[in-house]
């Protein structure tokens, strides 16, 4: 026998109020659906479904795809009906071990999860609403994630100032993170300071140069610039030069995947 205890939140509350007890319906776990690449399937959500505990009850189904060690994969699910959301990993007795997930980096309520597998095997995608009593119909996804070839780098001078931007054009770096490359000249000795800002991501300074086996890193920074009093997403690298030279500077972002405009400021 079990009581339950009816109250107010707060020590002075009264007033009606309602109770109800109903039994609670475990629905069991829906079967696997596997999906190739370049597949696009259709599916519902559907009151009286699977719903994830540890996901606000939301209603889900399950979608897999065999990857290889280091692949990296895009996952996909559109919606026009509620807002989705995608987790990749594998369930567990209890919770849904997710390795990656994304909520709306597909536009307006769209998901778009990018995912790089650390070892081979059969991973989960778990498509699902965001909340609890959210339905409908909606289609899922997953490629292989293609980035595109490096471009020639572009030049910067000291006493300059760049603006650029990261998007679905740019090549990658360390999974997904995309990034702009420049040339800077140093002379023996000379010190310079290199700004990264931008409204749309939290930015990440790289600097290195171009070695036989790629692009080897000497200095990074993540939030140099920002202040104690104001805060602040923007990075800078002080680079003090040797002997005279050149050095790569990768203007990039702190996430995987992030996009938007940014100003390069070398001083």
């Amino acid at each position: 026998t079990y009581t339950i205890r009816a109250r107010a939140f707060s020590p002075d509350g009264t007033g009606a109020y309602s109770l109800s007890v109903a039994e609670r319906v475990i629905v069991p776990a829906p079967t696997p659906i596997p999906l190739t690449f370049g597949q696009e399937r259709s599916g519902r959500l559907v009151a009286g479904g699977p719903t994830a505990e540890d996901a606000d009850d939301a209603a889900y189904a399950y979608y897999t795809f065999e990857a290889v060690q280091d692949g990296r994969y895009v996952i996909t699910m559109n919606s026009s009906d509620f807002d989705s959301y995608v987790d990749i990993g594998r369930p567990g007795e209890e919770y849904f071990e997710s390795f990656a997930s994304d909520d709306d980096s597909g536009g307006e309520l769209n998901s778009r999860a990018l995912f790089q597998a650390l070892e081979a095997g059969t991973y989960t995608i778990r498509a699902r609403a965001l909340g609890a009593e959210s339905y409908g119909a909606y289609t899922v996804g997953v490629s292989e994630f293609v980035a595109p070839r490096a471009p020639r780098p572009g030049r910067i001078r000291v006493g300059s100032t760049v603006t650029g931007s990261l998007d679905s054009n740019d090549p990658v770096f360390e999974a997904f993170k995309r990034y702009d490359d420049y040339v800077l000249s140093g002379r023996a000795g000379q010190t310079i300071t290199v700004t990264l800002s931008s409204t749309d991501f939290d930015s990440y300074l790289v600097a290195g140069i171009a070695g036989p086996t790629g692009f080897a890193t000497a200095q990074v920074d993540d939030d140099g610039a920002a202040t104690a009093e104001e805060g602040g997403l923007d990075s800078k690298l002080v680079l003090t030069f040797d002997r005279a030279g050149e050095v790569i500077i990768r203007a990039t972002s702190f996430g995987d995947g992030s996009e938007g405009g940014y100003t390069l400021t070398v001083e």
